[in-house]
């Protein structure tokens, strides 16, 4: 099944999910959604208008907890490429992007 309509199916689950997370989690998996690293430098978080440091870096805390993200080496990734793939369609436009 193509992912394009996995990521349909999955969209109710997928839905609930990001009702569940706070807006700092919605939004650092908004940017790693578009493929940015480094979340806790200052270009990043001024770009992608992410809080302080400590503040991203509990955001991700939760999200690890949650089984959202996990850590790949010294990455973060998605657990789910469909969840990745959502995030990217759904919501990852609501974020400043390079410009």
């Amino acid at each position: 099944m193509a992912p394009a309509r996995v990521v349909q199916q999955e969209d109710p689950l997928i839905r609930a999910i990001w009702n569940q997370l706070s807006a700092q989690q919605q939004d650092v998996l908004r940017v790693l959604a578009l493929g940015v690293g480094q979340l806790l430098s200052v270009e990043v978080r001024d770009r992608y208008g992410l809080p302080g440091a400590s503040s991203v870096q509990k955001a991700v805390e939760g999200l690890l907890t949650r089984g959202v993200l996990v850590r790949d080496e010294d990455a973060l990734q998605f657990d789910s490429p469909f969840v990745r793939r959502w995030v990217q369609r759904e919501v990852a436009p609501d974020v400043g992007g390079p410009g």
